[in-house]
């Protein structure tokens, strides 16, 4: 696919909802820095550089209007689970921005386009290339959309890893142990399939989670546990 008629780059503006007037700015942030003729416009690095900056400025203020009760730990946390090479990479693929990238023939025999380093790359550097080209408001909404799907779909992901990580915190300083997993039933054929854990502290069981993953399992485990511990609390502070 050659970068040499509009009416492609006309097409990635399609995709990605938002039109680059300056279009040198976009065939830049589409230049890898392997490419034979890059020395005409640049490659992507410096763009690359911009818009890291404008994604992370941009996903704080969508999770800072998101979740309002988190504290900055956990928003630093949640933005690090969210942006990263692979999903920016996936984000990259569903625009089909991989054939627009401008490789050298080496790196395009390699299968350049399909890596996750490349096209994380040249997203964050399209970006830029918005930014400067049609400003802040507009690359953050961008992002917003974008990002729409991926912050919902970690939300409940993230808060089951936020009972283990606090349940953990409690009973280490409690008991001086971190909370004991295992998995005692497996309902269901495999592709339909329940685990049920223990959650052990101590060697004692404390309480019982079930999901579809080991893992989704043990979190709700660790939520039960978090529950009684909050409830035995309580009882305390009543009784005094």
């Amino acid at each position: 696919m050659s970068l040499d008629h509009n009416e492609n780059l006309d097409e990635l503006c399609a995709r990605m909802g938002v039109e680059i007037h300056d279009r040198s700015l976009l065939v830049q942030a589409l230049t890898h820095r392997s490419y034979g003729n890059q020395r005409e416009t640049g490659d992507y690095e410096r763009l690359e550089f911009l818009g890291d900056a404008v994604l992370e400025l941009a996903i704080s203020r969508v999770l800072w209007d998101a979740f309002p009760d988190m504290d900055a730990g956990e928003l630093t946390k949640f933005r690090a689970s969210i942006v990263n090479k692979r999903s920016l990479a996936g984000l990259a693929r569903r625009l089909n921005i991989g054939p627009f990238i401008r490789l050298s023939r080496g790196e395009a025999h390699t299968s350049g386009r399909e890596k996750n380093s490349i096209l994380a790359d040249v997203y964050e550097a399209v970006l830029g290339a918005m930014f400067l080209d049609r400003g802040f408001e507009v690359a953050a909404e961008f992002v917003r959309v974008q990002f729409d799907a991926v912050v919902q779909g970690e939300t409940r992901s993230y808060k089951m890893i936020d009972y283990k990580t606090r349940l953990q915190e409690i009973t280490q300083a409690e008991s001086g142990v971190a909370p004991e997993y295992q998995v005692v039933e497996e309902i269901g054929p495999d592709h339909d399939k329940r685990f049920i854990v223990e959650l052990l502290v101590l060697g004692e069981v404390v309480s019982l989670g079930e999901g579809k993953t080991k893992k989704e399992a043990e979190q709700q485990a660790a939520k039960s546990a978090l529950a009684k511990h909050a409830a035995a609390a309580s009882g305390e502070g009543a009784g005094r």
